[in-house]
């Protein structure tokens, strides 16, 4: 079956299927595309590099270091600044939450 791993995780972000978290798949682009960081704790928690820990997020879904290829964000806390540039919580979290939570277009019904 394709896109899905033998660990039966579907990966449907970006064009290689890798990411399976649509926050992760969220906030790279932010700082990517636009050079602007917004902090992600729950995938800061999983990703730690000294203490990486399995978590649940608060919609439920479990983020499993040992299982997942889990990117960490640019930055953990609002007050971090990780490109230097001044500017501390560029994007804040509730955007993305809202981003995230929006039904994906569908082509076929003109949305």
């Amino acid at each position: 079956m394709e896109g899905v791993d033998p660990d039966l995780r579907v990966r449907p972000f970006f064009h290689h299927g890798g990411e399976f978290f649509i926050r992760d798949f969220a906030v790279d682009p932010i700082k990517n595309e636009m050079g602007l960081e917004t902090p992600d704790q729950d995938l800061c928690r999983a990703k730690d590099p000294n203490n990486p820990v399995k978590i649940t997020n608060p919609a439920g879904l479990v983020l499993d270091p040992a299982l997942d290829k889990i990117k960490r964000p640019p930055v953990c806390s609002a007050v971090d600044d990780g490109d230097g540039d001044g500017v501390i919580n560029e994007i804040d979290t509730a955007l993305v939450n809202h981003k995230v939570s929006q039904p994906i277009a569908n082509p076929d019904d003109g949305s």
